[in-house]
C-alpha cells in the first residue's frame, strides 16, 4: 500500500478522535463505549486497527461483528490490506460455512450469528478482550442477542476484563445508553461529498398506480412489481443515455426488494443492451450488470468491488442490482448514482397461523438515508428515489427489529444451549412478543429439543441439534439420518439439506424456457422438488466438468459449488455428533473412534441418480421427521390447506409439481419448505406424499 493511500486513511474523521477512543478503552472503570459515527468516518475499518496498535490484548483477540457475511469478508480483506498482512494471518474472518483464520489471527471479523454460535461452546467469550458490535441499527436478531449477552457479561461481572464497543452510523444514542447504563458516547462526523436527492413528482406517481402506502391487494401486486422494475429500468437508461457530462461516468447502484426482481431487471437490461449499442454507436456505451443478493455465492458477491476494464484499458461502467444487503457496511468505490425503489422484502412470522411470510414492504426513513449514503464517498453523487416526498413522509422512522417479527425457534434453541432458559427474564433491548416465544417452546418440545416441564432444559438431542448451524427443522432431519434405518439414503438426505442451505441453484430465462425445461428433464422428479434437487446435486457431484454441466443445464455453478462445500462441512458436523455419542465408551481410544466413524460414513455413500421407489420413500420418511409441521392437504384446483394453521395455499410457480396438477389430487398431501406471501399464499419446495406416510403426524399434530 503506497504512502499517499496511507495518508488518506489518516485523514479519515475517526482519527480526530483516536486519543479519546484509546483513553476510554484504557480506562479500567469503563467497559462499554458507544460510537455514533456518520457514514464515511472510517469507524468500521479503523477502530479495530486503533485498538490493536494502542491497547493491550493480553493474549486475547479483537472481534468485530457484522450483520452480513459479505461485509465481514470484504471489510476483513480491506483491513488486512491496510495492515500489510495476508488475509487469514493477523486479520481473518468467520462466516457461516466459511472462514479464513489461523493461530496468528488477532483481529477477527464475524457475522453476528457466528458469534452467537461461539457462545454455545464458550459462554463467556473468553478468547476476546474487545468485542465490537457494528451496524447495530440494523437490529438483526443476532445483534440483539449479542447486546443482551454482552450486557450480561459486563453488568453481572462475569468478565471484568472485557471491553464492549457499540457502533452505528444512525441510531438513537439515548436508547442504547440507557440500556447499557453508560454515558460514554463518542460522536464522529462523516466525510462525505454532497448528494443530490431526487423524488418523483406527484404527476409521475398518479393515483391509479400509487400503491406504496396502501395495503397491496392481490390485483395490484403485479402492477406494483412492474411499476418499480419499469421505473428502475427507465432511470438507468436516462443516466447512461444522458448527454450531461456528469452522467457519463460513475457506477450505478440499484436497490430492489429481492432476487427475482434483480433477475427480471437484469434480463430486461441485457435485452436492451444490444439495442442501445446499435442505436447510439457514437456514445460508445459499455456497462456490465452485477447482481448482489444474500444467497449469491461470496466469490460472485465480491465482483462488485473490482474495477472493470475493456481490452483497451477503458473503465466499464458497473450497474449493480442489489437487495438491501448493500444498504450498510459496504463501501463500493465509484458509486456515483443510487436508484432506490423504496421497497424491501420483510420476513414476518405469525405464530397463531404458523406462517413465515416474506412480503414486499416500503422501507423506513432510516433505510432511505442509508441507501442515499452509498454514494458521495469519493465525489458528489445523486440519489433517485422512485417515490414521492409525500410517500417518504409516511415511511416509519425505523424498520421493525427482527426479534419482534420473525420465528424464534432457531434462536430459542441457541439461547437454551447457551444457558438462557427463562425467556421472560432475559433483558432484551426490545422484548419480542410473548406468543412468539411460546410458539418456539411448543415447537422445540415437539422436536424433542427441550424437556416438556417448567424448567425447559435442553435435551441431549437438543444439544446435538445446536451443533448444526441451521434451522432445527433441518438439524433434526440430519441427526435422524445417522440412524441405521437410513444408512441406504444418508448421503441423499445430506445432499438435499446442503442444497437447501444454498438457496436458488436455477438460472431461468423466459426467452429460453422450453430449451431449459428440455435440458433439465432427466433430473426432474415430477412428484418432488426435494428429490429433483437431490438428482441435480448428485449428478453435479459426480461429473468431472462441473462448469460445463451447469452451463448446459442452466444451473448456478457457484451456488452448487457452495452446496458442495456445505455438504462436506455437514459431514464434519455429523462426525462430531457421532464422536460425542461414543465419548462415554472409555475402552475405545479416540483415534479408533474416529476411524470407526469414518468407516461408518464411507459405508453410507452411494453414487448417481437412483429413483428407486423404496429408497425415495425412505428419504421422505426421514424428511418428515423435521417437516411434520409443514404438511398440507389437497383441497381443489391445486390448492392445499396447511395442517398447522389451516392456511389455503397454492404451489409456487417454481415447483416441479406445477407441471402435473392432477398428481396433487391423486396423492392427497404434500410437505413443503416454507410459505411465502406475495400476491397469494404460496408453498415452496414441495414433495407429494400419501395419507399412509403422514397419518401418524396428522393424528398427533395438536395445532390442527
Amino acid at each position: 500500500m503506497n504512502n499517499n493511500f496511507l495518508k488518506q486513511i489518516l485523514l479519515l474523521p475517526i482519527y480526530k478522535h483516536k486519543n479519546e477512543i484509546v483513553n476510554l478503552i484504557k480506562n479500567s472503570n469503563i467497559n462499554i463505549i458507544i460510537i455514533m459515527g456518520e457514514t464515511g468516518c472510517g469507524k468500521t475499518t479503523q477502530v479495530p486497527k486503533i485498538i490493536y496498535e494502542n491497547c493491550p490484548l493480553e493474549n486475547k483477540m479483537i472481534c468485530i461483528t457484522q450483520p452480513r457475511r459479505i461485509a465481514a469478508i470484504s471489510i476483513s480483506q480491506r483491513v488486512a490490506e491496510e495492515m500489510n498482512t495476508k488475509l487469514g494471518d493477523l486479520v481473518g474472518y468467520s462466516v457461516r460455512f466459511k472462514e479464513k483464520m489461523s493461530n496468528k489471527t488477532k483481529i477477527k471479523f464475524v457475522t453476528d450469528g457466528m458469534l452467537v454460535r461461539e457462545c454455545i461452546l464458550d459462554k463467556q467469550l473468553s478468547k476476546y478482550k474487545y468485542i465490537i458490535l457494528d451496524e447495530i441499527h440494523e437490529r438483526s436478531i443476532h445483534t440483539d442477542i449479542l447486546m443482551m449477552i454482552c450486557k450480561d457479561l459486563i453488568i453481572n461481572k462475569k468478565r471484568k476484563d472485557l471491553k464492549i464497543i457499540i457502533m452505528s452510523a444512525t441510531l438513537n444514542p439515548k436508547k442504547y445508553m440507557d440500556y447499557f447504563n453508560t454515558n460514554t458516547l463518542i460522536k464522529i462526523e462523516g466525510r462525505r461529498y454532497p448528494v443530490k436527492v431526487y423524488n418523483i413528482s406527484e404527476e409521475e406517481n398518479n393515483n391509479k398506480n400509487n400503491l406504496i402506502n396502501k395495503n397491496i391487494k392481490e390485483n395490484d401486486y403485479y402492477d406494483l412489481i412492474s411499476k418499480y422494475i419499469d421505473r428502475c429500468l427507465n432511470c438507468i437508461l436516462q443516466i447512461i443515455l444522458s448527454d450531461e457530462e456528469e452522467k457519463k461516468h460513475g457506477d450505478i447502484l440499484v436497490f430492489l426488494p429481492g432476487q427475482e426482481d434483480i433477475e427480471d431487471l437484469q434480463e430486461l437490461l441485457l435485452n436492451k443492451k444490444e439495442e442501445i449499442i446499435n442505436e447510439f454507436p457514437e456514445k460508445k456505451i459499455e456497462f456490465k450488470i452485477l447482481p448482489l443478493f444474500g444467497s449469491l455465492p461470496s466469490n460472485q458477491q465480491m465482483k462488485i468491488f473490482r474495477p472493470l476494464k475493456n481490452k483497451f484499458g477503458k473503465n466499464i461502467r458497473k450497474i449493480i442490482l442489489s437487495t438491501n444487503i448493500a444498504e450498510t457496511s459496504l463501501t463500493i468505490k465509484n458509486i456515483k448514482f443510487v436508484i432506490d425503489s423504496g421497497f424491501f422484502k420483510m420476513r414476518k412470522f405469525y405464530p397463531k397461523l404458523n406462517i413465515d411470510t416474506l412480503k414486499i414492504t416500503p422501507i423506513s426513513k432510516n433505510s432511505a438515508l442509508q441507501r442515499s449514503g452509498r454514494t458521495g464517498r469519493e465525489s458528489s453523487g445523486n440519489c433517485y428515489r422512485l417515490y414521492t416526498q409525500k410517500e417518504y413522509n409516511n415511511f416509519t422512522e425505523n424498520t421493525e427489529p427482527e426479534i419482534q417479527r420473525i420465528n424464534l425457534r432457531n434462536i430459542s434453541l441457541q439461547l437454551f444451549s447457551i444457558g438462557y432458559n427463562d425467556f421472560n427474564n432475559i433483558d432484551f433491548i426490545d422484548k419480542p412478543p410473548k406468543e412468539n416465544f411460546n410458539n418456539a417452546y411448543e415447537e422445540l418440545i415437539l422436536l424433542g429439543a427441550i424437556e416438556n416441564d417448567e424448567n425447559h432444559k435442553i435435551t441431549e438431542f437438543g444439544k446435538k441439534m445446536s451443533i448444526l448451524p441451521m434451522d432445527p427443522i433441518y438439524s433434526i432431519i440430519l441427526i435422524n439420518a445417522l440412524n441405521n434405518e437410513y444408512n441406504e439414503v444418508f448421503e441423499d438426505i445430506v445432499s438435499i439439506i446442503s442444497i437447501l442451505q444454498s438457496d436458488n441453484i436455477f438460472y431461468n430465462q423466459n426467452s429460453k424456457k422450453e430449451i431449459i425445461e428440455k435440458k433439465r428433464e432427466k433430473y426432474i422428479d415430477s412428484c418432488s422438488d426435494h428429490l429433483t434437487l437431490r438428482n441435480i446435486f448428485k449428478e453435479y457431484k459426480n461429473t468431472n466438468n462441473k462448469e460445463q454441466f451447469c452451463k448446459e443445464n442452466y444451473l448456478n455453478d457457484k451456488a452448487l459449488s457452495k452446496s458442495m462445500e456445505i455438504f462436506k462441512q455437514l459431514i464434519g458436523y455429523l462426525k462430531k455428533i457421532k464422536i460425542n455419542e461414543y465419548k462415554n465408551d472409555e475402552k475405545m481410544e479416540i483415534n479408533d473412534k474416529i476411524t470407526q466413524i469414518d468407516n461408518y460414513l464411507d459405508s453410507l455413500k452411494n453414487e448417481g441418480i437412483d429413483n428407486n421407489e423404496n429408497k425415495n420413500k425412505l428419504i421422505l420418511k426421514c424428511l418428515l421427521t423435521g417437516y411434520f409441521n409443514n404438511i398440507a392437504k389437497y383441497t381443489n384446483d391445486n390448492f392445499f390447506n396447511t395442517i398447522k394453521g389451516n392456511q389455503l395455499c397454492k404451489i409456487h410457480p417454481t415447483s416441479v409439481l406445477i407441471k402435473k396438477p392432477k398428481l396433487g389430487k391423486q396423492y392427497g398431501y404434500l410437505i413443503f419448505n416454507e410459505i411465502i406471501i406475495t400476491s397469494k399464499k404460496y408453498i415452496k419446495c414441495c414433495t407429494l406424499i400419501n395419507y399412509e406416510q403422514v397419518e401418524k403426524y396428522i393424528s398427533k399434530n395438536k395445532f390442527i
